[in-house]
């Protein structure tokens, strides 16, 4: 922040936040607190900020394996639904039964390599090089994730049985130490500068470029999601960068 209360220029935007909330919880705004967390938030806090990215700068979003429903991470999780925004911000309200935890917190992460992805295309027809990554850090133990899990599945979660037992079911396995390392070279290693509309992962050790699912590739899903959104933050036309149009 300088003196005026501008904001000074950015390297990168962590879109790192996540939540996965037991019971069905509102944001102040009245949405569903998971998709406010994980998916509202970021697109905001992007929306706000991208004029101050450098010109070659990154925005980073954390999503999960969880959000590809052929994998073990988004079976075991919960399939993630349809990336309607405006039914994933008023879910469980108007005698609507809610989604269950898993499904809504996989639902925000593709939510997120939808935004990647999206975010990707209009950079790159904007003629920008701002690059747009969406990171997969693995299942990381010890990160306070599991916070409001009861105490025996956050014990058991940290370990090393739990750990192996993740391994064998074939699980994406990351770590507190390398997926970290993973995310902060991704928002500032000159190897990753061409990365712009992948999606790398934290898996065993190694940061891979991998596909995500299938649905995240969806063009039409990805706009409807990024103009709804729009909506639901309520941003005005003076605060949406000539970046993202």
């Amino acid at each position: 922040m300088l003196d005026d209360g501008t904001v000074d220029h950015l390297q990168a935007i962590l879109c790192n936040a996540g939540a996965r909330i037991q019971g069905v919880n509102y944001s102040v705004d009245g949405y569903e607190e998971t998709f406010a967390t994980n998916h509202l938030g970021h697109f905001l806090l992007l929306q706000l900020l991208i004029d101050r990215v450098v010109e070659n700068g990154r925005v980073v979003f954390t999503a999960s394996g969880t959000h590809d429903p052929e994998t073990v991470d988004g079976k075991l999780v919960g399939a993630a639904v349809e990336p309607n925004a405006f039914m994933l911000a008023t879910d469980g309200k108007e005698g609507r039964k809610p989604t269950s935890a898993g499904k809504r917190y996989s639902t925000s992460k593709l939510c997120n390599v939808l935004t990647a992805y999206e975010l990707d295309r209009r950079l790159r027809r904007s003629g920008s090089a701002i690059t747009s990554i969406a990171f997969d850090p693995g299942s990381t133990a010890g990160t306070g994730f599991l916070r409001a899990m009861p105490w025996p599945v956050r014990w058991l979660s940290t370990t090393a049985f739990f750990k192996q037992f993740q391994k064998r079911l074939g699980i994406t396995m990351g770590s507190m130490e390398f997926s970290g390392i993973s995310l902060a070279r991704l928002g500032a290693d000159p190897a990753f500068a061409g990365g712009s509309g992948k999606y790398l992962q934290s898996n065993d050790g190694y940061l891979i470029e991998t596909r995500s699912s299938a649905m995240s590739y969806d063009e039409e899903r990805a706009l409807k999601l990024w103009n709804d959104s729009k909506l639901l933050v309520h941003l005005q036309p003076s605060e949406e960068s000539t970046l993202l149009r």
